[in-house]
């Protein structure tokens, strides 16, 4: 698992970390990173991602932009320096990738391999 998260991590230059995470636990399963990252950091990022797509302002912000779901597939955070990118698919709602960039990194490139490799996750979990 490590091996992939590396590989798509390593496949975006300003991509700094890639993590796998259970958005209904709050744990992060396995993480590929660019320099040392404590869990701490990554539990965060784990937290940020239930907070942008699991809670109830992110449900009311789909059912407004998009009335066939209940809840989005792939946010984006801003913060110092850095944007995260969070994407998880239907097959898999309580699982998510959490990205975290450079802020010129192109999420719209990110968001097709993340999906692709959270679903081959998800059926080796």
């Amino acid at each position: 698992m490590r091996e992939k998260l590396d590989s798509l991590r390593t496949r975006f230059t300003g991509c700094s970390i890639v993590a796998f995470a259970d958005l209904s636990t709050g744990l992060v399963f396995a993480a590929s990173t660019r320099e040392k990252t404590d869990q701490e950091r990554l539990d965060a990022l784990c937290h940020e991602a239930r907070d942008v797509l699991c809670s109830p302002v992110a449900n009311t912000m789909a059912e407004t932009g998009f009335p066939s779901r209940q809840e989005p597939m792939h946010a984006v955070s801003f913060g110092a320096g850095r944007l995260s990118l969070f994407v998880r698919t239907l097959s898999q709602p309580q699982e998510a990738l959490c990205f975290v960039c450079d802020p010129n990194t192109s999420v719209t490139e990110m968001i097709g391999p993340g999906a692709d490799l959270l679903t081959q996750l998800g059926r080796e979990a």
